[in-house]
């Protein structure tokens, strides 16, 4: 039996510290139509041509000012798909990077349990499959504060559910597994390479009715509290 007293939280993000508000394509269709196209006129090639260019481009995307440079070469190529053309700000998709499109809201009563974690004084981190732009997002969302750490898949060139992406998180905050809670709503990407390494898991699906997982903040405070010994 595992007596280590946690020493930090691990944190997957979408679907458990926020939720997407918005998809890609109502994104992409309210930056197209900035830029004076309506994607409606492009042709079902076009668009598989566009998203094949995305898919290509976004996986070689390392750092944040990739990313950036890499949605203003999308927005181009679009427009060169639709024989059109406009002026790309750059500056403007970087607010726009930065900001997550404003496409995420943190879930309900979150922002406690995050509040009450920091105040057990123990350390938290983000480790997920996402973009470069994570940390930005966080900090936009007005919770990157509590995070000593984030391990995002792009970055690091690793895809939960491969446990180098969390074992690196591990590492960067000085605990060893058995010193770690991890909470995340996917069972097999966040909780499953968690349990191999050794962490705590704790279930948090707060967008899935019929999931097993704790629902909702309050109840996820009870337990991480718990957990944590406080």
């Amino acid at each position: 039996m595992n007596t280590t007293t946690p020493a930090a939280v691990i944190w997957d993000f979408e679907g458990t510290l926020a939720s997407r508000t918005r998809s890609d394509l109502e994104v992409a269709v309210e930056e197209l139509a900035r830029l004076g196209l309506n994607p409606g006129t492009l042709s079902m090639s076009a668009l598989a041509e566009a998203q094949a260019h995305y898919l290509s481009a976004a996986a070689a995307w390392r750092t944040i000012e990739e990313e950036i440079d890499g949605y203003v070469d999308l927005l181009r190529f679009v427009l060169g798909l639709a024989d059109r053309q406009a002026s790309v700000s750059r500056r403007r998709i970087e607010q726009r990077v930065r900001r997550g499109f404003d496409a995420y809201a943190l879930i309900p009563g979150v922002v406690d349990v995050l509040e009450a974690v920091r105040r057990t004084g123990r350390r938290q981190a983000v480790v997920s499959n996402w973009l470069p732009s994570l940390p930005s997002v966080l900090d936009a969302l007005a919770v990157g504060s509590f995070f000593e750490v984030v391990v995002v898949s792009a970055t690091e060139g690793v895809r939960k559910p491969d446990v180098g992406l969390l074992q690196r998180a591990l590492d960067r905050l000085s605990v060893p597994a058995a010193a770690a809670v991890v909470v995340g709503d996917d069972p097999d990407l966040d909780l499953v390479p968690a349990s191999n390494l050794g962490c705590a898991v704790i279930h948090f699906d707060p967008l899935d009715d019929a999931s097993p997982g704790i629902r909702s903040a309050h109840q996820l405070r009870q337990r991480l509290l718990g957990a944590l010994g406080a």
